[in-house]
């Protein structure tokens, strides 16, 4: 066993889902380079995020916090002041630290993030022609964005991953020359709106051959009227804009992927395996379609079951199905660098589970995610999501998977309905009432400035 300070490289996507990943059984995407970090690691497939929107999770993973307890219940709220990162935590026990792409961090500029050197997410447009400035404004500003999806008029190496992978790389490269531990946290965009992916890895993927997303059938009970909603934006798409949106979506998991390996890459080129810890995972899924929905915002399960994979030198890889929250994220770093996780932490270092196939004693049997106001706890049998506090829909997840069959209103459920509010609220205490009150009272960033290239 190694005993000096593991480094700690994360990666991740954005809007990446759990079944977009071919060793997660996908046949229509090709992801060779997050296959061979699965066949290093202990892959999670019961990983859950702790919240299906970018920003409340992301604070989560670098705080151990929930969202109603770091403040970020949303894209547009302000954390709590003075809220400690694990960058700060790693920096008091000697690693150094950088931040790589896409983060989400809310203000930024006002708060210190802890780490010593934050690399926001940029493309190098001196190279651009006029043309192409105008287009790459366009799909940025577009309100189609989040509708539309085909190929695009950049290289890779035009895209904002692009930039993150370098960075990274180059401080890997700096690390290796160094005498500290680092924590290197390299956060790509991919495969986030808008899709369009480079045309060359567009038209590799046979768009003929995808499947068309999982719809309700037609005797299956109204979903929550809040996501029956969302699907008003997405009912004139046709089967072939549906295919043309998933190909897109491949195409730049594709892209991200080869990114991830050129990461990877220098990890092999600077022998840092045998003393670097590297763990993978994302914000939230994609809808792409399923339910008649895209982008994320729901508790359905393309939304919120999440790749999650970890390597360490000393464990062998292997496969756990024991629940994992986006909240372990923070005290399985704490753990591994040998820094004290607080007690105020919502989270457990997943050190027993890297250890070990069994399960550890007391760990939890349950995934948990929060939106503003809204929750869901989900049991292996069950998934119960709450809207503002009123229980809205109930899935048996052992016979309706794909989450179809809402059983709410059944009278034989009343009681599983209750059980299972109760252990939320028994576990969680106060979370509906901190939500509502963030919800109404808290304060909210500033307006988020659209990003517009001079022509």
């Amino acid at each position: 066993m190694n005993n000096n300070p593991m480094n700690i490289l994360v990666i991740m996507c954005d809007q990446l889902r759990y079944d977009a990943i071919s060793s997660n059984g996908n046949p229509y995407v090709k992801t060779p380079n997050l296959d061979r970090l699965a066949k290093k690691s202990v892959n999670f497939t019961s990983a859950y995020t702790t919240s299906p929107l970018c920003a409340p999770v992301r604070y989560t993973m670098a705080t151990g916090l929930l969202p109603y307890n770091h403040g970020v219940i949303d894209n547009h709220k302000m954390h709590i002041p003075g809220i400690r990162t694990i960058a700060h935590v790693l920096g008091e026990k000697g690693y150094a630290s950088s931040n790589m792409g896409h983060m989400h961090w809310n203000d930024e500029d006002l708060w210190d993030t802890g780490y010593d050197e934050r690399l926001a997410r940029d493309i190098d447009v001196t190279k651009f022609t006029k043309r192409e400035l105008t287009r790459l404004n366009w799909e940025l500003s577009s309100p189609l964005d989040s509708y539309v999806g085909g190929p695009g008029t950049m290289g890779k190496e035009r895209y904002w991953s692009w930039f993150t992978k370098n960075e990274a790389v180059r401080k890997l490269r700096e690390y290796k020359e160094g005498d500290k531990p680092f924590l290197c946290w390299c956060s790509f965009h991919e495969p986030h709106p808008p899709f369009y992916a480079p045309r060359d890895l567009y038209e590799s993927i046979d768009k003929d051959s995808l499947p068309l997303p999982k719809m309700p059938p037609v005797d299956a009970p109204p979903a929550h009227p809040s996501v029956q909603e969302k699907t008003k934006a997405f009912a004139h798409l046709t089967n072939y804009e549906h295919r043309q949106y998933k190909g897109a979506y491949y195409a730049l998991t594709q892209m991200v992927d080869e990114f991830v390996g050129d990461v990877l890459n220098t990890l092999d080129e600077l022998d840092l395996w045998k003393d670097t810890m590297v763990l993978f995972t994302i914000d939230h899924g994609d809808q792409m379609g399923d339910h008649g929905l895209y982008s994320k915002f729901v508790f359905r399960e393309a939304s919120v079951h999440a790749p999650f994979m970890v390597y360490h030198p000393d464990y062998t890889p292997g496969v756990r199905d024991q629940f994992v929250l986006h909240s372990d994220v923070f005290p399985t770093l704490c753990d591994f660098a040998g820094a004290e996780i607080p007690d105020y932490c919502q989270g457990s270092s997943l050190r027993a589970l890297l250890e070990k196939d069994e399960t550890p004693q007391g760990w939890r049997k349950h995934a948990v995610s929060t939106n503003s106001t809204n929750f869901m706890y989900r049991t292996k049998k069950w998934k119960l999501n709450m809207f503002a506090g009123e229980p809205g829909e109930l899935y048996d997840m052992e016979n309706d998977p794909d989450e179809f069959y809402n059983l709410i209103n059944g009278e034989k459920y009343k009681d599983i309905v209750a059980e299972l509010e109760a252990a939320f609220h028994e576990t969680y205490p106060g979370a509906l009432e901190k939500s509502v009150h963030i919800d109404t009272h808290g304060p909210v960033r500033r307006p988020k400035r659209k990003i517009k290239y001079d022509v």
